[in-house]
């Protein structure tokens, strides 16, 4: 008790002589509706007295206070021991800031929310916004990966194969070769998946092949987003019932949505009056950093095109 007395305030209430050792143990005794002895002794020692009228309305206000610990220990040993009980915390991102800390959530909630922004112009995800005019998808499937189980819980192959990229260095006819081995299921990769989840995911990437235009740079893609973007053009163009299914085969635990449904890219006005569109011109990871202050964001729905102002 006394380890306990130097960490916190105490407070006590009581209305008999009875419990005069507890009050004189708290740090802020009070009397209420005390006996004669008690009334007498809080009296005399200046503690707040409170009596109460029988049936009256007008009760008085007792503030009752305490110190707390943040994080609170014991839940967070309580979340870390069963995660599927644990919190909801929603995260509106994009890009791959929240990656690491998504991975490490699993261990103490299965119940964050993920909205994130589909507008990335560079990269990978770039390639399939030109080929199929589509929202990207790469963050999309990072955040999904993030919250995948790859224990053998899971489905550890399906989350190998997702996170699979194609060799960056080798000739195209070999990188689209392997692509329909892939969409075959003649491929480690996707041999390793049970069925129907292999027929369901290769049904994706077959769909992909015949939508691909001619002299797709297949050069270091990733086959998650390979298959996302067949399973989003065999679906009349919607994310979120691709996004939900995908997070059904690898056990993601959390919720992952797009914010949009539409093929927008981010734009600025900067303060010298210039105009620029695409995330990857904007970040000043691909180009370099923007030498004036942004004024305005627009989101615009196409590269060469104008929208109103939305944030």
């Amino acid at each position: 008790m006394a380890s306990l007395r130097h960490s916190l305030l105490t407070w006590g209430y009581s209305d008999s002589r009875n419990d005069l050792a507890l009050l004189e143990f708290v740090d802020h005794p009070h009397a209420v509706c005390a006996d004669p002895t008690l009334e007498a002794i809080a009296t005399q020692r200046h503690w707040p007295r409170l009596r109460w009228q029988k049936g009256s309305r007008n009760m008085a206000e007792v503030r009752v206070s305490r110190t707390a610990r943040v994080p609170d220990p014991l839940r967070v040993r309580r979340y870390h021991k069963a995660p599927e009980v644990g919190p909801r915390v929603l995260f509106f991102s994009g890009g791959t800031a929240l990656t690491g800390i998504s991975r490490t959530l699993t261990r103490y909630t299965h119940h964050s929310i993920h909205l994130v922004t589909p507008f990335d112009s560079g990269g990978s995800s770039a390639k399939l916004r030109d080929a199929f005019s589509m929202p990207a998808i790469g963050d999309l499937r990072s955040r999904l990966m993030a919250l995948a189980d790859d224990s053998v819980l899971g489905h550890p192959e399906i989350y190998r194969l997702f996170t699979h990229r194609l060799p960056a260095e080798a000739r195209p006819e070999m990188l689209q070769a392997t692509l329909r081995e892939l969409a075959a299921g003649r491929h480690p990769l996707s041999m390793a998946v049970a069925e129907p989840m292999r027929t369901l995911i290769c049904h994706q990437l077959g769909f992909l092949i015949e939508a691909m235009p001619a002299g797709f740079d297949l050069r270091g893609a990733s086959i998650g987003n390979l298959i996302i973007a067949g399973g989003y053009l065999n679906h009349h163009e919607q994310l979120d019932q691709i996004i939900f299914l995908f997070s059904k085969l690898v056990h993601v635990r959390g919720t992952v949505r797009a914010i949009i449904n539409a093929d927008c890219h981010l734009a600025v006005t900067l303060e010298d009056g210039r105009r620029i569109i695409g995330q990857h011109q904007i970040t000043g990871k691909e180009v370099a950093p923007l030498e004036s202050p942004i004024a305005r964001i627009q989101l615009v729905e196409a590269l060469r095109c104008t929208s109103t102002t939305v944030s």
